[in-house]
This record gives structure tokens, C-alpha cells and sequence, in this order.
């Protein structure tokens, strides 16, 4: 296996000479600070304890490291001992606030549907993504058991970003369970489409402010579309159809 730097674009480029995989130079150092705390943890309650205590003394991750060939041995190292361990607790990314890993631990254990909201955790500005949002919450079976959106009818889904959350709604109950303090939508309004986009058979169309001007997000061929999709982004409906 090859490791080589893509200090541009900030990840760690991982060749197994198959196939080739990127990881996030932040990613590796919020995941290898995790995995030393669940080592920790899990370490002083079996008879792993000295040799938890030896392994983190020699490979305790650190900020100033980020980016370097060495926090990326220590993090193969960690994870490496961490599957050793038969750790059963759900895996959240160090960065997800605790009231969210909660809610999620609530939801996995429902049998409702839930609608996460992926966003900006620092500005509580909403990515407005509109795919891969709802579904029931379940887990993957790895040895990191990561969270996942499972949707209605299907037997998997993807990994949820947990520490990209800035709301939660139990779709089934009509309550929502957790909302950013700072959480917010852009700007947008509904409007009538310019004449060259009516020629293509749109009627409408949604703009969202950007560098404090209305610029056109997206098209519709009739107002109820347009009426339905920006309900769906408001979280007043959560039927989602292009």
C-alpha cells in the first residue's frame, strides 16, 4: 500500500495498487483522536488496559501532526487496535455534538422515520441537500459501527455525516428533535422563469441569494412544483421528488 500527500486538496491518497481512495487530512485527525478516546475507554475495563495505556503513549495524535505521513501510521496503528477490542457502541465522528449522537441512539432503537438536515455546523447555514435525508437510522455491521439512513423499502443506505447535522425531525411524529442554535436557510424566492427558460417549457423557478444577489437555483415546469420543492427545503414537507 502506497500513502502519498495531496497537500492542495488537503487528503492523504491511498493506492492499494486495485484501487485508489482518499482520505481527509481532518477527517484522519478527528477519527484518530476518537478512536485513541474509545481505546481508552474500552482498554481500562478488560485485560487490554497496559498495553491501551502503551499503545496511546506511543501514538497519541496530535494537531500540529495533521497532514504528515506520521499521523496517518498512527492512525493505522490505532485502528488496528481498536478492532481488536469487540467495541458494540454506535461510532460518531469526535466532532458530533453529544445531544445529536443521543437522538440518533433514540432513533436507531424506533421504528420511525427521520429527516436529518446536512449543513455548515459553524455558520448553521443549511446545505439544502435534498437526497439521502430521510429514512430509518440503523448502523453498519464494521468494527466502526457508523450510523446510517436507511430509506423506506431498502435494506441499507449511506453513512450519515453526523457532525454535519444542523436538524432532525422524526418524520412519523411530526416533531422536530434537534435544530443548530444558529440554523438557517439562504435566502429564497419563488418567481416566474425569464422568458428563454419558459422557450424550454419552465414556468418558475427558485433563486437563492449569493454575494447579495438572487441567482437561479433551480427550474420548474409549474408553480406547484416550485411551491412543493421549497416546502420540502423548509422541512414543511418531507416527500421529495425531482
Amino acid at each position: 500500500m502506497n500513502i502519498a500527500l495531496n497537500t492542495e486538496q488537503q487528503h492523504f491518497v491511498v493506492s492499494t495498487g486495485n484501487s485508489v481512495s482518499c482520505l481527509g487530512f481532518r477527517m484522519v485527525y478527528e477519527q484518530a483522536l476518537e478512536l485513541a478516546r474509545r481505546f481508552r475507554a474500552v482498554s481500562e475495563k478488560t485485560r487490554l488496559a497496559a498495553l491501551g495505556e502503551t499503545l496511546l503513549n506511543l501514538v497519541a495524535p496530535r494537531e500540529d501532526q495533521i497532514g504528515t505521513l506520521e499521523q496517518y501510521a498512527q492512525y493505522q496503528v490505532l485502528m488496528a487496535g481498536y478492532t481488536k477490542l469487540n467495541d458494540n457502541a454506535t461510532w460518531f465522528d469526535a466532532r458530533t455534538p453529544v445531544k445529536v449522537q443521543r437522538i440518533l441512539e433514540a432513533a436507531r432503537r424506533s421504528e420511525d422515520t427521520f429527516r436529518v438536515f446536512i449543513g455548515d455546523t459553524g455558520s448553521g447555514l443549511d446545505w439544502m441537500d435534498p437526497y439521502d435525508t430521510v429514512g430509518r437510522v440503523h448502523r453498519s455491521n464494521d468494527p466502526m459501527k457508523v450510523p446510517l439512513l436507511v430509506p423506506a423499502g431498502q435494506c441499507g443506505g449511506p453513512a450519515l455525516l453526523t457532525h454535519c447535522i444542523v436538524r432532525i425531525i422524526n418524520v412519523t411524529k411530526g416533531e422536530e428533535l434537534y435544530r443548530h442554535p444558529t440554523y438557517h436557510l439562504p435566502k429564497l424566492e419563488l418567481q416566474e422563469a425569464a422568458s428563454y427558460d419558459k422557450a424550454d417549457g419552465y414556468t418558475h423557478c427558485v433563486k437563492v441569494e449569493k454575494d447579495g444577489e438572487m441567482d437561479t437555483l433551480k427550474l420548474f415546469e409549474s408553480k406547484g412544483k416550485a411551491a412543493h420543492w421549497l416546502a420540502f427545503m423548509n422541512g414543511d414537507s418531507h416527500d421529495f421528488a425531482e
